[in-house]
């Protein structure tokens, strides 16, 4: 088995493209999960600040103690799942005002 190191700036490149295709793909493939009104969406982008912020941190902490394994683990289990979440609302606020606007025209 041959082992890739990959440096600290291309895996966050990496990591940041991937979740944002993944995203993209969401926000595409399933668009009636958006949130129909304005509250539902800004409750969502603060539950998505709000774990990016505080549960993501503790949560790699706990596991990046370990090994290379639980680290990975780590860093895709609540890394990742939470960076996917805040763009897919961010997603979601960028079609909303798109919308707003569209009514404006």
């Amino acid at each position: 088995m041959t082992l890739i190191q990959v440096s600290p700036p291309v895996m966050v490149t990496l990591l940041g493209l991937g979740a944002t295709v993944v995203a993209v793909w969401f926000y595409v493939r399933f668009p009636r999960t958006a949130p129909t009104d304005m509250t539902r969406l800004l409750t969502h982008l603060i539950l998505a600040g709000l774990i990016i912020q505080f549960v993501v941190p503790p949560a790699l902490a706990m596991t990046g103690d370990g090994s290379a394994l639980s680290r990975l683990a780590g860093i895709f289990g609540f890394g990742f799942t939470a960076l996917v979440y805040c763009l897919l609302t961010v997603l979601w606020l960028l079609g909303w005002a798109t919308q707003m606007l569209a009514r404006h025209r």
